[in-house]
């Protein structure tokens, strides 16, 4: 997350920091207003693309993490290979739905909070 804010800081133009001072705003005055909402608009995108990866990733909370969860059903289909010719699809098909279930309102809240970053 470091190297996120470090690059969306980085990213802005220079003559950003220079209109700001020729302004005569302080260094505080410059970055709540001109900096912070600059950077929070490029860094809100890869900040939630972090959160999401790292969901899919470690545990969270109560939620076992993906390779775990690909784990079990992998040995649910192999134990039911000759029984049960479709338990893949379903299998698979259930761990989409609940990883859905959990990334979607967080893509959800990020197009929200893009849209409120924009009024400004």
């Amino acid at each position: 997350m470091g190297n996120l804010v470090r690059g969306a800081i980085t990213s802005l133009p220079k003559h950003q920091f220079e209109s700001g001072q020729a302004l005569g705003l302080t260094n505080v005055q410059l970055y709540y207003h001109i900096i912070i909402p600059q950077v929070l608009r490029r860094l809100l995108p890869q900040a939630i693309n972090l959160v999401t990866r790292m969901i899919k990733t470690t545990s969270l909370v109560v939620l076992i993490g993906i390779v775990e969860v690909t784990k079990v059903g992998q040995q649910i289909i192999d134990s039911n290979r000759l029984t049960i010719p479709t338990a893949s699809f379903w299998i698979y098909g259930t761990i989409l739905v609940l990883y859905f279930a959990v990334c979607f309102p967080i893509s959800k809240l990020s197009t929200h909070l893009e849209k409120q970053l924009t009024k400004f």
